[in-house]
């Protein structure tokens, strides 16, 4: 026959105990939030690098003309202006922060540099003067490798928190 011994804890303790296990879930899930927020900017990064939308097996369309700098990265500054933001009750966005580079000489004034890339309607016209439509070249978007490599990286998260 097994013995059982039982032990009484006051309420007050009980909500102690309970309290820093919820402390220890928001710290967690803080910490998880920003791990995944700096995964996701350092993958969109990697379009720049390997010239498409990353792990998607697209390349960007080729420019009519050829320049010493990489497509999208005549300065450096738009691939630097993808950061990630958390959100108030939860989640996080990834996106650009325009307000990282200034528009250059003899490109538009809006803050649409970024935007018009990664905009799904496509409905971007090149200039004022032509119906010709922008070349996009997307970086940042929807990545079912970017979602399961998240889907990983919480498991792992999860499991130390309990396990811990």
């Amino acid at each position: 026959m097994a013995v059982t011994t039982r032990q009484n804890i006051t309420p007050k303790e009980m909500m102690n105990h309970f309290s820093v296990l919820t402390s220890q879930f928001d710290v967690a899930l803080l910490n998880a939030k920003q791990d995944i927020g700096r995964l996701a900017v350092d993958f969109f990064k990697k379009s720049f690098e390997s010239g498409g939308f990353y792990m998607s097996g697209d390349k960007w369309a080729k420019r009519k003309h050829e320049y010493n700098w990489g497509v999208l990265d005549k300065t450096g500054a738009l691939k630097d202006s993808i950061v990630y933001e958390l959100q108030e009750g939860g989640g996080l966005t990834v996106k650009t922060d325009e307000s990282r580079f200034a528009p250059q000489r003899g490109t538009r004034e809006s803050n649409s540099y970024a935007v018009f890339h990664n905009d799904p309607t496509g409905t971007w016209k090149l200039n004022q003067h032509t119906d010709e439509p922008q070349v996009q070249r997307q970086f940042i978007g929807r990545s079912p490798y970017l979602e399961k490599q998240i889907l990983d990286r919480l498991s792992l998260i999860f499991q130390n928190l309990f396990h811990a």
